[in-house]
C-alpha cells in the first residue's frame, strides 16, 4: 500500500509510490525553474549576484536533494 496522510479535515488519503515520485519530479522542475529565473535576474543586471547568492545556493541544495530522492526511488 502507499503512504497514508491525514488531512486537517480528518480525511485519510493514501499516496502511491508512483504519485510520490511524480510530486518529487514536479518539485524538482519548480526548483530548476526558480534557479533559471534567479540566474536571469543576475545576468540581466537587475539584481546583484551577492543579493541572490543564498537563494541560488538553496536551489542547488534542493536540486541535489530531489535528484537523490528520485534516483533512490528508481533503484527500488
Amino acid at each position: 500500500m502507499g503512504e497514508k496522510s491525514l488531512l486537517p479535515s480528518g480525511k485519510l488519503i493514501v499516496t502511491t509510490e508512483k504519485q510520490s515520485r511524480s510530486k518529487c519530479g514536479d518539485s524538482l522542475r519548480e526548483v530548476e525553474e526558480s534557479a533559471y529565473w534567479l540566474e536571469l535576474l543576475v545576468d540581466a543586471g537587475i539584481v546583484g549576484s551577492d543579493k541572490l547568492s543564498s537563494l541560488r545556493q538553496e536551489c542547488k541544495e534542493l536540486t541535489a536533494i530531489f535528484v537523490t530522492i528520485l534516483n533512490r526511488a528508481k533503484d527500488k
